[in-house]
């Protein structure tokens, strides 16, 4: 077991040398060992707490997302090996966007990718809804992350994808009762907190020993490993 250290880096800054160790230092595979990794905000507890209530209101058997882990989604780059990953946080080092305040209006849903019918009806996504103005500000920290894959050939994700922060995944034929449960939550704004950074998240397989499924339960399922910080 490997514990990870994290690469802090300014955005648009010149790129910081990786920390040789961790999940980017030496590894018997590491030109060919893929992981899963995404991009995404983290906001605080403050935030995440309130939104970890609503579990408590809705039903059980929904899929919903523990407060350690609510993130908001930017993008998905996919299975990287070691050398893809240290390209991409030399790539994301280039962001120059701003730091911004941020804030949620309510909660809102939709269906899990619409571009495809074979899915279309088997997943609802319960999700907080930015407030209007840092939602601009936040589809546009997510416009310059997605310009800069595309242009050094990273993928980006899901066609459909905006930024969100998902609370619960809803089986489909639960399409009523989470279209009303979202409707009673449309307006129950959150705190607001500065948007000052982003970082890379490693997805703990469940054989991954990092698991919170063998640690009694605790810890994440997702763990950073580079961290870039806003203007």
């Amino acid at each position: 077991m490997y514990m990870p250290m994290t690469t802090i880096m300014r955005a648009g800054a010149q790129p910081a040398k990786p920390r040789t160790s961790g999940p980017l230092g030496p590894h018997p595979s590491a030109g060919a060992l893929k992981r899963r990794f995404f991009i995404a905000v983290m906001p605080p507890e403050k935030i995440t707490a309130p939104l970890d209530d609503l579990r408590q209101q809705g039903p059980a058997h929904w899929d919903w997302k523990r407060h350690k882990d609510l993130h908001i989604s930017l993008a998905f780059p996919g299975p990287l090996n070691q050398t893809q990953l240290k390209k991409l946080i030399n790539v994301l080092s280039k962001v120059e966007h701003k730091a911004f305040p941020l804030n949620f209006s309510g909660l809102d849903c939709f269906m899990r990718d619409p571009f495809n019918r074979k899915q279309a009806s088997s997943l609802h996504v319960l999700w907080a809804r930015p407030e209007t103005r840092a939602d601009a500000h936040l589809r546009s920290l997510h416009a310059e992350i997605i310009d800069h894959l595309k242009r050094h050939k990273f993928a980006a994700g899901r066609r459909d994808i905006v930024p969100h922060l998902t609370v619960a995944k809803v089986p489909a034929h639960d399409h009523n009762l989470v279209s009303h449960f979202a409707a009673a939550h449309a307006h129950k704004p959150t705190p607001s907190f500065q948007c000052d950074r982003f970082g890379i998240y490693e997805t703990l397989e469940k054989n991954d020993p990092r698991h919170p499924d063998h640690n009694n339960g605790q810890g994440s399922r997702y763990v950073k490993v580079a961290e870039f910080i806003l203007k």
